[in-house]
């Protein structure tokens, strides 16, 4: 707690701590690109959830991945690596103690819970909620401080798959019946609980508006969700294909870039999809930390559309108390069909 704090340093090794979910790590990988951009000899060490940690395979920008292990693992395994700094961007209290642990001593990230007062020397009050800034944004912001103020800009988040993936993606489209099929959509209607969900009733509407429109659709997902996409392709009808399952992460990855269109919430699969270029559509919660301005893909093809209503809270719905609710029936299917089919058309046709 005594150590003097230092504006910014020239790191020659930096730890970049997300253990959250999938998108958001994805959302961090512009971080990964400032950093090498500005420093291209700074060693980049990522530690992430360990089922997400396939999402960074192949980056450019990050020279070694580790799994995020919570019984001190991480702490141990990041003292062995002697990085000059850390940048812990879900400041969590088993996060930022691993950093301290580890005797990193430029330790930096939100000042947004009370385990990054204790244990951040370098942190950065961003008043996220109420920032008017995308998540992508706020995390680049840190690459300065470890590049010698450097760094500049937010580039595009990063994700790519090589041809054993996508030919891994073909091969279950193609067992799925899907393979001719174009246009075809992925419909992927599970969040894992990461933002307010959009009515399952409609998905299916929005999907029976596809297929009316020439489009043939895709129900994708995990395991776990795979009941959710057999109810929807019952409701929806012919002309779709479910490969919702326990594939692999890049596998998955594989799939979605063989789509034209990605349709899903708020979630990991949303954001894998926007940045392998697939155009993407997506109901948008209106809550501030939600919100599409804050957590919105970033793709270059998009179509987004929330709640026309100003919501009165900040962080979490407050449910039944507010006027609004459930504000997310008020996102039309034929509202965001209409919007898809605005989309520049490049993909339609590519196979």
């Amino acid at each position: 707690m005594g150590e003097r704090r230092v504006r910014t340093i020239e790191a020659s090794s930096v730890a970049v701590v997300r253990t959250d979910r999938l998108g958001d790590l994805l959302l961090s990988t512009p971080l990964f690109q400032a950093i090498k951009e500005a420093s291209p000899d700074c060693r980049v060490i990522a530690v992430a959830a360990a089922y997400a940690l396939p999402a960074l395979e192949g980056n450019p920008h990050v020279d070694e991945i580790l799994p995020w292990e919570a019984d001190g693992g991480t702490a141990r395994a990041l003292a062995a690596r002697r990085p000059d700094a850390a940048i812990v961007l879900n400041p969590s209290f088993g996060s930022c103690r691993a950093v301290r642990s580890a005797g990193i001593r430029f330790r930096t990230g939100p000042l947004s819970q009370p385990s990054s007062f204790l244990y951040l020397n370098r942190g950065i009050r961003q008043g996220r909620s109420r920032a008017g800034k995308h998540q992508s944004e706020l995390d680049a912001a840190f690459a300065p401080l470890v590049t010698g103020g450097r760094a500049r800009g937010t580039p595009a988040p990063f994700l790519r798959v090589n041809g054993a993936e996508r030919d891994a993606g073909a091969e279950i489209l193609r067992r799925a019946g899907a393979w001719e099929e174009r246009p075809l959509a992925g419909l992927h209607a599970g969040s894992g609980d990461s933002a307010l969900v959009w009515p399952e009733a409609s998905y299916a509407e929005l999907g029976r508006l596809l297929l009316g429109s020439g489009w043939k659709l895709v129900l994708t997902g995990t395991g776990g969700e795979k009941p959710l996409a057999e109810r929807l392709a019952a409701s929806i009808g012919p002309g779709t294909f479910i490969v919702a399952g326990d594939h692999p992460l890049r596998d998955f990855f594989g799939i979605i870039s063989h789509l034209n269109l990605f349709v899903a919430p708020s979630t990991g699969p949303l954001h894998a999809a926007a940045a392998l270029g697939v155009p993407v559509a997506s109901p948008f919660p209106p809550l501030p930390s939600q919100s599409p301005a804050r957590w919105g893909p970033r793709g270059a093809v998009t179509a987004v559309l929330a709640p026309p209503v100003a919501c009165p809270a900040r962080i979490r719905c407050i449910g039944r108390r507010c006027r609004h609710h459930p504000c997310m029936e008020l996102v039309r299917p034929e509202d965001l069909s209409r919007a898809i089919l605005a989309l520049p058309r490049g993909r339609r046709e590519e196979t």
